[in-house]
């Protein structure tokens, strides 16, 4: 078969991804349309904001330099003195000079002279002096000026005049950073740092002017006054300014529902197991995630290009601007190809941590928005961050996509926009780190991501993959592939053993098992087995739980590889070439493994192409298997919309289609009923064909028909193999005679009669109504006179008929695999491994068990509902430590960053000069008379770098500045730092304001020009050397980062969504896994079970709080510091874990798995808090005024908890920064007052967190957080108290049941009669009653009148197949579902109104375990002990009782989710039984179980029914149902069809005999022969179905002796090649099935 080409697998793989998503079309555009919602936000906002426009030109007025004044007003008050260093006369008289002559003053300005700089430092700390002139220490002893003057100002480090906190000179920075528009529009001086207010501007004119003087006396020195540049029209646009912060979360919040799903679909997938099963079937690694590669990055592309085409297209009609003006869309459209290429790297490797696809979904979306923290706390001081820490940061994607939008947005407030030639060149001067860098982290980022993606995949692969060590990398397998040491010797040496027959002359054996063994760490799963498969065979593998089937199987796949040994599978060996192994496999795993979008037809393409169909031959290929799995109708439904059964179609059409040579079907008919299992059974018999066909199965029956070769394992080794027949014959215990009992029954009567032909005859089991004894085949001879003897005492023994069967498969393999029968009951067993029943075994020993009633029981609940929090809160200990960690986790990375920053750092001296610009054009305006002086400038300007232009003028310089400013704005406001105009009256400095010190620099170069023009070779060098911070200031600084406090209160926001989301697991675990009603049932009332359960989280949450308050404590953050402070914080988070915990309660209601609905309700929180406050904080945002449109907003978000909390946050900050701050100022004030501190600073008055006000005050918060606690609490109660649907179903009770259909039999009418007859006294004698039971589910009828009562000492059993209204029935029987119509009582009490009482008389073992699964054995046993009333002293008794009956006692202190199948259905049945109930409901209790430990179970049940119980059990065990059931009913379409017990329902609706027969496979024509034989002998037969080499013919009641019959084919057993026989009453599955045909599916 030709092989499918890489890129044929490739398309296909695409098409299946397209397919999928094509189905989930809303989340499709959803992922398409959030991002485009997110900018049509900004679209939004950058319509409502009008940016206001400046027509005219702003020229700003000229400013005189020479004056001290405005010290006199500065606050604390200013000491008129300047000290200098060093101390000398020559410079005394050079300051002296300067300060009398140049300075106009009121008062007169002292000189201190100090002998050095670094006293000068500290007398100047000390005290509060104008400031301090430093010029070099080498100045101490000259006698006469230098030519080259250098000095340094030395201002104090905190500015004296500014508009903000902290305002300093910024000497760490050449350029103002961001800046949209005009900077400080109304200041003429520029702003800050206030060079001319601050008085460095006089000073340095001052030395500059008498230095000039000192050259030559007689010059003529100009007046030099400042003047900005003036500035052309522009717009002011505070929307860029917002979006500077804006627009990274927009596309954080774009991204996140694309990361989040694509996350979860790559898991699904592996969850499914669908990944390794496509591996399987031949699909390499790389092309898997290759196909995701490409999927995501189409979906994204197409993302990306809307997302770019809204930001960058002008689409608002009150602007012509877009939201992002000036750049270049197709750099734009790049930076995001990278950031969508790193995004999918990051789901890649987020999907492989995780084996459940929701986990994975919920632990993306944390991390996606972990990963923007360090941008979200550095932002602020972005500009003070060092390189290293920028990269380091950016390691993070949504960090380094962060910065790159910001400096984005950064180069738009330049007006030059990202375009190809900056993109590596930083927008603010001074920084290295630009938007190209970034690109190039992206790439790094995508790398490391994907290395981690695919060394985890190898390391970590799940559930269903084969783990390589850690250090695989370093192995030599890893490099040099295939080293595994042979089998030892010989193909050919089978081993031999009485239970293995001889192979079959096939001459193809589709595999072979050599010598396999493996061993996991200790664990020898698989032991050295030896094994053949033949084509045109089924080789069916039985074996108990843990035999080793499953890894045999996962061998032959290459899903583990073997420790030692190897296979061959069609030839190619399982170790030196798995592609060739897994091009030739069908594989049909144990579940089912089925893309839920894909219908029928697309699964049957998909895989067959991927086996290698050819394009041209798919369509007979699907054809040909749709018709054959009977799905024609069923064709184009998707999966997930198939039944159970056709499920398991479908999943073995895979296994078959694309001509597979060697198919694995493991468990193929597991959890269908009988109906469905036969025209299974049937497909598999037809297609095995040429291939070999390899099935495991837990049932018997389909063993014994579908196997050709049956193999037996136990403990990993091999225990018999061969055929069925070859299987009985060697381990089988000869003929088995099976009597039914009648109540009289007298077993000691019928033994005597046995042993009179066969002396050592025993009863072999005595399970329910059925009698067995093993009859020895030695005996053959007197069969037939013993049956007669027997047939004619029936009456008198109380036996009410007899069947005899060869031994079955049944016992085949309880002899030689079943676990539970070598170890578990050794000690009452006899040496031939049957159970032996003692007569005294039938007391059950929980008689007489009394509980507690009223208070003391109510004590114990309360008690139980603790230990149960307590338990599994202690338990699930990665989420509480997740609980207690993520607050402190939050507050610390905000704390981190800001210490990381060089916010406290003392400023460095800086030099006037241009060394520190990248570039620069210097305009120059001259007029006659200045030559000199230009001559000057242009010499100067000769020796500096080529980046530094001079452009001489004699226009107007204001004219000539808005003519280039206009023409091209982004060059002047990146070049255009300084210029100077030449004039007899007066010299102007202009300077533009975006650099920061650009203003001392110019007034120095016009200095410095008119210097040189009469001294060539001097030179003024001065430099701004600011003080250290005084000491309070930084403390100030170490305490806040900028605002610090603004930023916790978001983190708290953040971390609170998460620590109150993670309650809700446990609740949606609890409910999906029925353990809560279960609770229910054991009696805990509703109310009761909440109020604990939130108790408890509370003071979970309250721990959480207290860790998170420590942390704040500790940090000291000005305004979270005080005790006032902190309690005000803890306030807030108690009332705000009030109201969200039941919220979240109500919010686990709707949702099925626990992640998902941690996700969603994280997602929800983390919306509503940070997202839904942003948004108000944006509308509140000066200039853009829509306060009223937030005030609505706010009201509607006030209902949002976390919302709420995010906002009493924020007010609390700014309450506590007040408070902060005003006693900053008051410290400064000798005597401070209230009333002083109020007059001085208006806000400091009455500054109480608890008003009405909209910003600062919490009250409204709190009232809401109140409000919405009691509501939702209140509808919880409601919900669970069924409030609604009672009332709902009061209304509803007079709609009437559909009438019954076909005729209804007479068992079942008179069984209605009698019930409806009935008094109520005469009900309280039964256990249970259901009275014209009734249950709709809308127009649906799942229940129709059903009417039965069940008396003490009966065992009532349920039958019907999936849909009948079974479970329904249950449901309501348990107060889990309200009856809809009809009535029902519990030892007379009434299930309708008193349904707390009925609880304290049932036990209920639902079919789905419901289990938590965090507790052991015993813990559950004890807790339910407990609500159940069982006094303490006895709990532990009972709990060992009951455990030693079900025999799970050596699992008591497991995990219960360490359990196996069958052993948590005993637990389960252990809760069912562990208060002495009167009735027990069963659902399905042996499923999952071996045959051993069903015996075993089934007595257990004898015992308790015979102890006076009522028992209804419901199953799909026809002989389960034979060996318990006094009673029992068939239910089709939720009516009872049929009525009684199981002898009477064989008499009435099967009559007489079943013979069945199986012929020899090696004699073809003996079946014919068999045909003809019992056709003519036995009158009456009826073939009723032939299979192959099995016949099964019912012979109606004839007067013949079964003795007779008997004998006949004893006879003519060998005459006719028939291989073995039983003949017997008709099975229970005949009558089963003769009803069920009437079912109508239900979809």
């Amino acid at each position: 078969m030709a092989s499918t080409s890489r890129w044929n697998k490739f398309v296909l793989l695409l098409w299946k991804n397209w397919i999928i998503q094509k189905r989930h079309y809303i989340q499709t555009l959803f992922e398409i349309l959030i991002p485009v919602f997110c900018c049509a936000m900004l679209i939004v906002v950058r319509g409502l904001v009008d940016p206001e426009q400046v027509l005219t030109p702003t020229i700003f007025e000229r400013l005189p330099i020479g004056s001290l004044r405005d010290l006199d007003t500065a606050f604390p008050p200013v000491t008129l003195s300047i000290a200098y260093s060093p101390q000398n006369a020559i410079l005394q008289k050079l300051l002296d000079d300067a300060l009398k002559e140049e300075i106009t003053n009121t008062r007169a300005v002292s000189l201190v002279p100090m002998p050095n700089a670094r006293e000068l430092e500290s007398l100047l700390m000390q005290r509060n002096y104008i400031g301090g002139i430093e010029f070099p220490d080498s100045y101490t002893n000259i006698t006469d000026l230098p030519q080259k003057l250098r000095y340094a100002i030395r201002l104090p480090g905190e500015l004296r005049f500014t508009g903000w906190t902290f305002g300093n000179w910024r000497t760490n920075f050449m350029v103002v950073p961001f800046v949209q528009g005009l900077r400080n529009a109304n200041q003429s001086d520029g702003g800050s740092p206030n060079y001319w207010r601050e008085g460095f501007l006089t000073l340095q004119a001052a030395i500059s002017r008498t230095f000039i003087r000192r050259q030559r006396a007689d010059y003529d020195l100009p007046d030099v006054s400042l003047r900005r540049f003036p500035y052309p029209p522009y717009y002011e646009d505070l929307v860029l300014v917002a979006m500077e912060r804006l627009l990274p979360m927009i596309i954080l919040i774009s991204f996140f529902y694309t990361c989040i799903n694509t996350v979860k679909f790559i898991t699904i997938e592996k969850e499914k197991q669908l990944k390794e099963a496509m591996k399987i079937m031949g699909l390499p690694n790389w092309l898997h995630w290759t196909a995701w590669f490409v999927r995501c990055l189409v979906l994204l592309l197409i993302t990306i290009s809307l997302l770019i085409f809204l930001i960058s297209a002008n689409l608002t009609p009150n602007t012509d601007l877009s939201v992002i003006e000036y750049a270049d869309w197709s750099v734009l459209w790049f930076f995001f190809l990278f950031y969508i290429l790193v995004t999918i790297c990051f789901c890649f490797m987020m999907s492989v941590f995780f084996n459940k696809a929701n986990t994975a979904a919920g632990i993306a979306g944390l991390m996606w928005f972990l990963f923007a923290i360090p941008f979200n706390i550095a932002v602020q001081n972005y500009d003070e961050m060092a390189m290293g820490t920028k990269v380091a940061s950016s390691l993070l994607s949504n960090t380094a996509m962060s910065f790159g939008i910001m400096n984005i947005i950064r180069l738009e407030a330049d007006q030059v926009g990202l375009q190809w030639h900056n993109l590596f060149s930083a927008p603010s001067m001074g920084d290295e780190f630009s938007v190209g860098l970034v690109m190039v982290m992206f790439v790094v980022d995508a790398l490391l991501y994907l290395a981690i993606a695919l060394y985890f995949e190898q390391v970590m692969p799940g559930e269903f993959g084969v783990a390589k060590p850690w250090n695989f990398l370093f192995t030599r397998d890893f490099w040099k592939r295939n080293r595994i040491e042979d089998g030892s010797g010989d193909w050919a040496k089978a081993e031999s053993s009485p239970y293995f027959e001889q192979e079959p002359n096939i001459d193809r054996a589709g595999v072979r098992i050599v010598n396999l063994r493996k061993v996991y760490g200790k664990k020898v799963a698989v032991e050295g087995l030896n094994l053949n498969m033949f084509d045109g065979q089924i080789t069916v593998l039985l074996g108990h739980n843990g035999a080793g089937k499953t890894t045999t199987m996962s061998m032959l796949t290459g899903m583990f590889s073997p420790t030692s040994g190897t296979a061959l599978v069609n030839g190619y060996d399982i170790r030196k070439d798995i592609e060739g192994v897994r091009f030739s496999l069908g594989l049909c795993p144990q579940h089912n493994v089925l893309f839920n979008e894909l219908t029928v037809a697309e699964h049957l393409k998909f895989f067959s192409q991927l086996k290698g169909v050819p394009g041209d031959k798919t369509a007979a290929e699907i054809e040909k298997y749709v018709n054959l799995l009977e799905l024609t109708d069923k064709r184009n439904a998707q999966s997930h919309t198939l039944s159970g059964g056709m499920k398991r179609k479908l999943g073995v059409g895979i296994a078959l289609c694309g001509g597979s040579r060697v198919v694995l079907l493991d468990e193929p008919t597991s959890g269908m009923d009988p109906s469905a299992r036969r025209a299974l059974w049937d497909l598999i018999q037809k297609e095995k064909v040429g291939r070999t066909v390899i099935l495991s199965t837990h049932f018997m029956d389909e063993a014994d028909v579908l196997g050709d070769r049956i193999a037996i394992m136990a403990e990993g080794k091999l225990r018999a193999i061969g055929s069925p027949f070859f299987l009985k014959k060697s381990l089988g215990a000869g003929y088995r005679l099976i009597c039914v009992k009648e109540p009289t029954c007298d077993k000691k009567r019928v033994l005597e009669i046995l042993k009179k032909y066969i002396p050592e005859v025993r009863i072999d089991t005595d399970i329910g109504t059925e009698l067995s004894f093993v009859l020895r085949e030695d005996y053959l001879k007197v069969f037939q006179p013993m049956l007669e003897e027997l047939e004619d005492k029936m009456r008198s023994c109380g036996i009410s008929s007899y069947g005899i069967s060869l031994t079955t498969m049944e016992e085949v393999f309880l002899r030689a695999g079943s676990d539970s029968f070598q170890t578990e009951h050794s000690t009452n067993h006899t040496a031939s491994g049957y159970i032996d029943m003692n007569e005294n075994s039938d007391i059950y020993s929980l008689e007489g068990l009394t509980l507690l009633d009223g208070s003391r029981r109510l004590f114990q609940q309360i008690n139980a509902q603790f230990y149960k929090k307590f338990l599994t809160t202690i338990r699930s200990w990665i989420t509480l430590s997740m609980q207690m960690l993520i607050p402190i986790l939050f507050v610390l990375l905000s704390y981190l960053i800001f210490l990381n920053s060089s916010t406290g750092r003392d400023l460095p001296e800086l030099k006037i000069n241009l060394d520190g610009y990248s570039g620069s054009l210097t305009v120059l305006q001259t007029t006659d008379g200045f030559e000199s002086v230009t001559a000057a400038f242009r010499d100067r300007f000769r020796t500096e770098p080529d980046v530094h232009q001079l452009i001489v003028i004699d226009e107007d310089m204001t004219t000539f500045i808005l003519n280039k400013s206009s023409q091209d704005i982004a060059t002047f406001n990146t070049r255009y730092w300084a210029g100077a105009s030449l004039d007899r009256s007066v010299c102007t400095a202009w300077f533009n304001n975006k650099a920061y010190h650009s203003a001392p620099l110019a007034v120095n170069m016009i200095y410095n020009a008119l210097l040189q023009s009469i001294c060539p070779n001097c030179e003024l060098q001065v430099s701004n050397k600011p003080l250290p911070y005084r000491l309070d200031t930084q403390l100030q600084r170490l305490e806040t980062g900028a605002n610090a406090g603004f930023q916790l209160a978001f983190n708290t926001g953040f971390a609170m969504a998460f620590v109150s989301a993670l309650f809700i697991l446990f609740y949606i675990k609890e409910r999906t896994t029925r353990a809560k009603l279960l609770q229910f049932v054991s009696g805990v009332n509703v109310t009761l079970f909440w109020t604990i359960s939130y108790l408890w989280d509370y003071v979970i949450f309250v721990l959480s709080a207290l860790c998170y308050l420590a942390t704040l404590a500790i940090i000291q953050q000005d305004g979270w510091s005080t005790f006032d402070q902190l309690g005000r914080v803890l306030l807030v988070l108690l009332l705000y874990a009030f109201s969200s915990l039941p919220v979240t309660y109500l919010f686990a209601y709707l949702f099925h798995v626990p992640a998902t609905g941690f996700v969603k309700m994280m997602l929800l929180n983390v919306l509503s808090g940070t997202i839904f406050f942003t948004a108000v904080s944006l509308l509140r945002f000066e200039g853009i005024d829509l306060d009223d449109v937030a005030d609505v907003l706010e009201w509607i978000f006030l209902f949002f908890p976390s919302f709420s909390l995010t906002q009493s946050m924020n007010a609390l900050n700014m309450v506590g920064g007040r408070e902060a701050l005003c006693q900053r100022a008051c410290e400064q004030i000798t005597f401070c007052t209230e009333a002083l501190k109020c007059a001085l600073v208006p806000q400091c008055c009455g500054t109480s967190a608890f008003t009405f006000d909209q910003q600062t005050g919490i009250n409204r918060n709190l009232l809401f957080f109140a409000g919405i606690g009691v509501v939702s609490f209140a509808i919880i109660l409601l919900v669970d108290y069924r409030v609604a649907k009672k009332l709902f179903s009061r209304s509803a009770n007079g709609v009437t049941m559909s009438s019954d259909q076909g005729e209804t039999d007479s068992d079942v009418l008179e069984e209605k009669r009698r019930i409806a007859a009935c008094s109520s006294g005469e009900l309280a004698s039964y256990n249970l009653v259901l009275k014209e039971l009734s249950k709709n589910y809308g127009k649906f009828v799942a229940v129709n009148k059903l009417s039965v009562g069940v008396r003490h000492s009966e065992c009532f059993g349920l039958l019907g197949i999936n849909g009948a209204g079974k479970t329904s029935t249950f449901k309501m029987m348990t107060g889990d579902e309200n009856i809809t119509g009809g009535d029902a009582w519990v030892n007379g009490i009434n299930l309708r109104t008193d349904m707390n009482r009925v609880h304290k008389h049932i036990g209920y073992c639902p079919q789905f375990d419901a289990l938590l699964e965090d507790l052991t054995g015993r813990e559950t046993l004890h807790i339910f002990a407990l609500m159940r009333g069982v006094r303490r002293r006895e709990i532990n008794g009972v709990s060992l009782t009951l455990a030693e009956e079900l025999n799970f006692t050596k699992h008591l202190d497991k995990r219960t989710k360490a359990y196996s199948g069958g052993n948590k259905r005993k637990l389960s049945t252990a809760l069912a039984l562990l208060g002495n109930p009167s009735v027990v409901y069963l659902d399905e209790p042996t499923t999952g179980m071996d045959p051993g430990a069903k015996r075993q179970f089934w007595n257990v049940i004898c015992k308790i029914r015979n102890s006076g119980k009522s028992i209804v059990l419901t199953s799909h065990s026809m002989e389960e149902c034979e060996a318990l059931c006094t009673r029992l009913a068939i239910m089709v379409n939720g009516e009872f069809k049929c009525l009684g017990s199981t002898q009477h329902l064989k008499n009435k609706f099967s009559e007489g005999f079943l013979l069945t027969v199986k012929t020899k496979r090696t004699e073809p024509d003996a079946a014919e022969r068999v045909k003809s034989f019992v056709t003519s002998k036995f009158v009456g037969a009826v073939l009723k179905e032939e299979y192959q080499d099995s016949l099964t013919f019912h012979i109606a009641r004839t007067n013949q002796r079964w003795s007779a019959m008997f004998g006949l084919m004893e006879s003519s057993k060998h005459g006719l090649g028939i291989e073995d026989y039983a003949l017997g009453q008709t099975t229970l599955e005949q009558v089963f099935l003769f009803f069920t045909k009437y079912q109508i599916a239900v979809e």
